[in-house]
């Protein structure tokens, strides 16, 4: 890998205080997040048949069974291109950290979802795991392509498009009334926080260890 990067250690420790304060505040009940929730609610949730439309297939990127595909699909040209180093970051991202641990807090924190939603969500709210993926796959996916890919018009794009998806996924879920906007900025401190621990440790590991000699780049 021939570019240099990596995230603010200063943002890092900014998602740290901010999920520690969000999930006082949640344990707590917190009469200024509730306030905070409310506020936000009232301006995001703006409902027309255009925008419902819109977010409702929006957050259909960040379910379960949209990143299966997207992660096998990924995966098998980040093995076919030898870069194991990137394929061990997205799978670690993504089904570790974004699975495993979205899972783990929420039965800790137990917060019950808003309601009415505009499509039906079952489990717990905090923190949002529609968030916490936009972060640790997509998120993941923007870091691959800033290090690695060459083609600068089309690197770009992709960037762009990565981005955009990392902020519009995390609004649907507010939009649609499955998450309060405390969850989404939980999800989103807690996906960068394990983004930045994986990222920093795993892209410093001796290239020998996870990839081929012969490795390709984009």
């Amino acid at each position: 890998m021939t570019k240099k990067y990596h995230l603010s250690f200063p943002l890092f420790i900014g998602a740290i205080l901010l999920f520690i304060t969000l999930t006082y505040g949640v344990i707590n009940n917190a009469t200024w997040l509730q306030q905070f929730d409310h506020t936000l609610q009232h301006i995001l949730i703006q409902r027309n048949t255009v925008l419902d439309f819109i977010f409702i297939n929006v957050t259909q990127l960040g379910n379960s069974s949209t990143i299966a595909i997207l992660l096998m699909l990924i995966c098998l040209l980040l093995g076919r291109l030898k870069n194991y180093r990137a394929m061990v970051l997205l799978l670690v991202n993504t089904i570790i950290f974004s699975g495993l641990v979205t899972i783990v807090v929420k039965q800790i924190i137990m917060r019950a979802r808003p309601t009415p939603q505009l499509i039906l969500e079952h489990g717990f709210s905090f923190p949002s795991g529609h968030a916490m993926v936009s972060i640790l796959f997509y998120g993941t996916l923007f870091l691959i392509i800033y290090r690695e890919y060459r083609v600068l018009l089309i690197k770009r794009f992709l960037l762009t498009l990565l981005a955009m998806l990392m902020l519009i996924i995390p609004i649907s879920r507010v939009y649609i009334n499955v998450h309060y906007p405390s969850d989404i900025l939980a999800g989103i401190s807690l996906g960068f926080i394990l983004l930045y621990i994986s990222s920093h440790y795993l892209f410093k590991l001796p290239r020998k260890l996870l990839e081929d000699n012969n490795h390709a780049t984009i």
